[in-house]
């Protein structure tokens, strides 16, 4: 799939004339998006460019790279805790690649995380969260989903994510690599959260920890991984891991990272015969259902294992025959629990 084709181009792994000639053309283009990057935020820094204040508390998530951290499990963690603590917390996200309904993919699966849980969708965030603040005035924090870059909106807490398997996308800003921002960034951060720590060696994560010190000393780190507890079909049962895990499979998804989602089916003992990346936020069309069958075909397997991302926006008459199903994953902290509660606690009781 282009997805795969493109990450192999720019990680390294895909050599030969045309791949170094491809990355040599992405170079200049990654030096000028930079440029403009640091401009943008400079202006902000400045005050040149406005930021806006909003009525309730804002808690934003994201990461310094294209997808791929694991955002969705960490905003529906985040927004669940506040409630629990009695805080009306609602949801936020720009409502990218929305499907005819209005929803989007991050949207839909963020409600099945979060029932109860009002979700607002606005590429505009201002105007998002004066839309949810009039909508519901007892509204009193918002979680938002990929906000980092979005400095238009005040924030009272910046959580930024960085995926341990690979923090810095390929060292290189868009298009080049997959950061969006310098690491310099990050000193715009409150509390910085790796994830995916249980899939890289002692000493890697030692040294990538290391590296978030002598970028931000003084700002808090919590560690994480993602766990996966089971499987959710597309006709809405919940099975256990064995359940799946026990036969031969075919695999697909469309997000920012698939090797991610790769690397969690083969750490669950998943045996995936064939594995299909789509682009990130991808609409599965009657040629992509065609597709998908004639590889269950040629794998001879009766089972199609995807995200949840992608699953709630899956054909539900597509495939008949065949389980489709999708890997629920839960947000494990690994170090530094107490100072995510600490925050939040801060946050809930100003609340109050």
């Amino acid at each position: 799939m282009a997805t795969d084709a493109f990450l192999s181009i720019i990680s390294g792994k895909q050599r030969g004339l045309l791949a170094a000639c491809l990355r040599g053309v992405l170079h200049p283009v990654s030096y000028a998006y930079g440029f403009v990057v640091r401009v943008r935020n400079a202006l902000f820094d400045s005050g040149l460019k406005k930021s806006y204040a909003v009525p309730v508390k804002v808690i934003s998530i994201g990461n310094l790279t294209t997808g791929g951290t694991g955002k969705t499990p960490v905003v529906a963690e985040i927004a669940n805790r506040l409630t629990k603590q009695g805080v009306k917390t609602g949801l936020l996200s720009r409502g990218y690649r929305s499907l005819s309904t209005g929803e989007n993919d991050e949207k839909m699966v963020l409600d099945r995380l979060c029932p109860g849980i009002s979700h607002w969708q606005n590429p505009d965030r201002v105007a998002g969260a004066l839309q949810a603040k009039a909508e519901d005035p007892e509204l009193k924090a918002l979680v938002l989903d990929d906000a980092f870059q979005h400095r238009r909106i005040q924030r009272d807490l910046d959580l930024v994510l960085i995926d341990a398997t690979n923090p810095w996308g390929y060292g290189y800003q868009l298009p080049r690599g997959l950061l969006r921002e310098s690491k310099a960034a990050l000193k715009r951060a409150d509390l910085i959260v790796v994830t995916r720590a249980d899939l890289v060696e002692a000493d890697e994560l030692s040294t990538l920890k290391q590296q978030i010190k002598n970028i931000v000393p003084e700002v808090p780190l919590v560690i994480s991984r993602f766990v996966a507890s089971g499987w959710l079909t597309l006709d809405g049962r919940e099975l256990p891991l064995e359940d799946i895990t026990s036969s031969p499979l075919t695999a697909c998804c469309g997000i920012g990272n698939p090797e991610n989602f790769r690397n969690t089916l083969t750490a669950v003992n998943c045996f995936v015969k064939s594995f299909l990346a789509f682009p990130d936020h991808h609409h599965y069309d009657e040629n992509d259902i065609k597709a998908l069958g004639g590889v269950l075909k040629q794998d001879q397997t009766d089972t199609l294992v995807m995200t949840l991302k992608d699953l709630v926006k899956f054909p539900a008459d597509a495939l008949p025959g065949i389980t489709v199903a999708a890997l629920l994953i839960e947000w494990d902290i690994l170090e530094g629990e107490e100072l995510l509660d600490e925050l939040l606690s801060i946050a809930g009781a100003e609340l109050q």
